[in-house]
């Protein structure tokens, strides 16, 4: 006899609770973007580290921008920059404006990288809302609902 695996479920449709369910969509969107991302040898974090160097203005930024775009410390992303320095995925070069400074950038290897794990991404999101109803309807909501608490992160922060 073999046993079951039983799931708990962590909202019941028409309980109160929102945070519970953007807690439980988190969870299993993240399962799936990061299956996405190891399927392109790469840790979805990881990824989010190259996202946000190819979507700078020139492709180009401090590391400091990057801990404060993904809610990181300064610690923890030198370990990260590291790695994907090591990967050949990106450079840390010296600011030429102030030499103090440094700025990442990412290598041709890593940008096409950042590129295909983008578009991998959007086809699982595509495939996710095919059969979505009200999804224009649905996407205003979750940018209301952004709004009203990027300002509380910031303020505790």
């Amino acid at each position: 006899m073999t046993a079951s695996k039983r799931v708990i479920p962590f909202t019941n449709p028409g309980e109160p609770g929102l945070m519970a369910r953007i807690v439980r969509v988190q969870m299993l969107a993240g399962e799936q973007l990061e299956a996405v991302a190891v399927d392109h040898g790469i840790a979805f974090g990881d990824y989010l580290v190259l996202g946000v160097i190819r979507r700078s203005p020139n492709g180009r930024c401090a590391p400091s921008d990057v801990c404060e775009t993904l809610h990181r410390t300064s610690g923890g992303m030198t370990l990260t920059l590291d790695r994907l320095q090591d990967a050949g995925w990106l450079r840390r070069e010296p600011d030429p404006d102030d030499r103090r400074k440094i700025v990442l950038t990412l290598t041709n290897t890593g940008r096409s990288l950042a590129k295909s794990v983008n578009a991998a991404l959007h086809e699982w999101e595509d495939a996710v809302v095919a059969g979505l109803r009200r999804k224009q309807v649905m996407l205003s909501s979750l940018d209301e609902l952004l709004c009203l608490l990027e300002p509380r992160l910031v303020a505790t922060s």
